[in-house]
Order: structure tokens, then C-alpha cells, then sequence
């Protein structure tokens, strides 16, 4: 069976390819799960956060069906700049508000 697998960001490695968002067509046995996906792609799972399949999250032992859509995203996150800009704008927001606002 054909499912179609998009792979994001540090992920992208694996599977040969420089340029995220890009459908791969993979051919995989019947009742094959989102793990045996990540092992044909040969994508290590503990570097695997999130899987949608067809638009809803699936853990690894999903099964999976002809024609599916799936998605493969690694764990994401900023560093301290990140933090420090959410900061920033949280009290940016905050400091718009004014005493009727409170009430």
C-alpha cells in the first residue's frame, strides 16, 4: 500500500531530502503502523514528537491505510532568545492595559 509521509525540520535528514514540506510517495506491507513507517524511513522514534495521520495525532502502533496522509515532526522549541521575546511581549501586552480594562 502507498501512504503519502511529509517530513519537517530536523527530520528531513533521514530521508535524504533539503527541503521540508515535500510529499514522499512510500510503499509499505498491509496493516504496516506509523512505527514500521519511522523504520522505513529510517528515522530513529525516540527523535519523533508528533505524527498526524490524515489531520489527527496517532501514536506509533497506529495502523495504517492506503492513501493516508501522513506528517512526522520532531520535538521543537526555542533557546533563551525565544523565552526572553515571549517575555517580551507578555509584558508588552500587559502594560496596554489600563485600569478599566482591570475591572
Amino acid at each position: 500500500m502507498k501512504v503519502l509521509v511529509k517530513v519537517y525540520a530536523t527530520l528531513v535528514k533521514y530521508v535524504g531530502g533539503s527541503i521540508m514540506h515535500e510529499s514522499l510517495e512510500v510503499d509499505l506491507s498491509e496493516n504496516s503502523t506509523v512505527g514500521d513507517l519511522y523504520d522505513k524511513l529510517g528515522i530513529p522514534r525516540d527523535e519523533v514528537k508528533t505524527t498526524f495521520v490524515n489531520s489527527v495525532i496517532r501514536p506509533p502502533d497506529h495502523t495504517l491505510n492506503e492513501g493516508d496522509e501522513v506528517g512526522v515532526f520532531p520535538p521543537v522549541g526555542g533557546g533563551a532568545a525565544s523565552r526572553r521575546r515571549h517575555e517580551m511581549l507578555r509584558i508588552s501586552s500587559l502594560a496596554n492595559i489600563n485600569e478599566a480594562g482591570l475591572r
